[in-house]
């Protein structure tokens, strides 16, 4: 089960996908879809693997899946500004789940934050959370925490969907609680992140995004 974010891996992990002899499963959110960036013109698969680290830090591993790459991307921008270093992992996989590298990280920030695009009850953050507990409880610094979707069905109204998906300042709250940053500095943060997409209407979730829906 493949789950792309970037414009590269969408080409790269859907050629390997085409080629590869057994059962892919290749999820797209729709929100990735205008997520630019330079692509090989040429037909190269990407390997079917992951996670991807694409962040390094010391006090916090950050997991993310499918759309919420960006989010966390934005959400780890902001406490590397606040002192926070992220280790930032894309899942890109979620089936085979291997977890090696984020069981490695998690041992060495003692913390752990999941973030996907599905429900938080039953979902992927709750599996990972599970596995990296049973490989590295005695190095936690702190209990994981997952962030989903709330366990009701997908609003049409604007009012209830604007507290419905998770945002950049959700991820960049969670982290910051876990890591130690008082209350002051977390609404700081949260504020500054939300500041940034003031002027974009709340069911755009990123910059990037154009399409009608």
């Amino acid at each position: 089960m493949v789950l792309p974010t970037t414009a590269s891996d969408a080409k790269g992990m859907l050629l390997a996908a085409i080629k590869d002899d057994n059962p892919v499963v290749f999820l797209e959110h729709r929100w990735v879809h205008y997520a630019m960036e330079h692509v090989p013109a040429e037909a190269v698969p990407a390997p079917l693997d992951g996670p991807k680290k694409i962040r390094k830090g010391d006090d916090l591993t950050l997991l993310a899946s499918s759309y919420m790459t960006l989010e966390a991307i934005r959400a780890a921008e902001a406490l590397g500004r606040e002192g926070v270093g992220v280790d930032l992992f894309d899942l890109r996989v979620a089936r085979p789940l291997t977890l090696s590298a984020v069981i490695a990280s998690v041992k060495r920030t003692g913390r752990l934050l999941t973030v996907d695009t599905g429900w938080r009850a039953f979902g992927l953050g709750a599996e990972i959370s599970a596995q990296v507990v049973e490989a590295c409880f005695e190095h936690l610094k702190a209990a994981p925490k997952r962030i989903g979707l709330p366990g009701h069905p997908t609003p049409s109204s604007r009012a209830l969907a604007k507290a419905y998906y998770p945002t950049s300042g959700d991820i960049a709250a969670a982290a910051a609680d876990l890591s130690g940053l008082n209350e002051t500095r977390i609404a700081s943060l949260r504020q500054t992140l939300d500041a940034e997409r003031s002027d974009v209407p709340f069911d755009i979730p990123h910059p990037s995004f154009k399409g009608p829906f």
